[in-house]
């Protein structure tokens, strides 16, 4: 389960996250910075969430990724004028 996510994923914590995924029956949510095929480095939050038949039983596990680069942009300018204004 989840091979697919493991061969690809740039999380070094992405086996952790599948096994809590599966044990607890809940979605995960992380960002996490990655590089696009031309080099570029982005920001991307993924919601990773488990699908169990009636019998309980993981049947897949869906994954989302949103491109977060903005938001994280805009909190260390929002973070670096705080620091400027407390200093």
């Amino acid at each position: 389960f989840g091979s697919n996510l493991i061969d690809t994923s740039f999380n070094p914590e992405i086996r952790s996250i599948l096994a809590n995924c599966k044990r607890n029956k809940k979605s995960y949510v992380y960002d996490l910075m990655n590089k696009t095929k031309s080099g570029n480095e982005i920001w991307l939050q993924t919601a990773l969430t488990p699908i169990f038949n009636s019998n309980g039983t993981l049947i897949k596990l869906v994954a989302i990724d949103s491109d977060i680069t903005a938001i994280k942009k805009a909190q260390d300018e929002i973070k670096k004028q705080k620091d400027e204004i407390e200093s």
